[in-house]
């Protein structure tokens, strides 16, 4: 993503989508990512290293902005954006590191889609629904920038309490490692 790229926007909740990043920018984007030292179980670099060796495609991105009004919002990469609130687990989480568990829900895998059917880029078909093999099969990155104050809902979690806002992601595969979620722990 440059700065000259006009990213396409979903009206109804304010994601910012960008078709066609190429592979060399996610991986630039991936190298800068920082993993908390205290998380031996995530590995950036064969991440990285598999995204060198397998994708040659573009991928989309799509920086996630809340639905809600009324929500926090923050500017992330010259972006304004409502952040998403993820509360933490109690039972994984310690004094300072918060382990939120589930980053994402089943429609972040369509996010794009969502949004290029919304602009009447294409047309989801009710057959199909959200399969994404019939749209092109992109990868996709979505970015969240989470509330560093959001707040637990249920008694199982609590608070965030972070210092600032906590950017996070989500990687979308299809043909090289089916759908696989990445949840980085974060530093608070």
């Amino acid at each position: 993503m440059s700065p000259d790229e006009k990213p396409m926007i979903e009206n109804n909740n304010g994601s910012y989508l960008f078709e066609g990043v190429p592979v060399d920018t996610i991986i630039k984007y991936l190298k800068n990512y920082e993993v908390h030292s205290s998380d031996p179980g995530i590995n950036p670099d064969s991440l990285v290293e598999q995204i060198a060796e397998n994708v040659t495609q573009n991928w989309n991105v799509v920086i996630y902005s809340n639905s809600e009004e009324n929500k926090p919002a923050e500017v992330f990469a010259g972006y304004k954006i409502c952040m998403a609130d993820r509360s933490a687990v109690v039972k994984k989480s310690t004094r300072d590191i918060a382990n939120i568990e589930d980053l994402v829900n089943s429609r972040t895998y369509q996010l794009d889609l969502r949004i290029l059917d919304y602009l009447g880029r294409i047309q989801l078909s009710k057959e199909g629904g959200y399969a994404r093999s019939l749209y092109g099969d992109f990868p996709l990155l979505v970015i969240y920038v989470l509330n560093p104050k959001s707040e637990a809902t249920t008694p199982d979690r609590r608070n965030l309490e972070a210092r600032k806002p906590v950017v996070l992601h989500a990687i979308v595969f299809l043909k090289m490692l089916s759908i696989k979620r990445l949840l980085f722990q974060l530093i608070i």
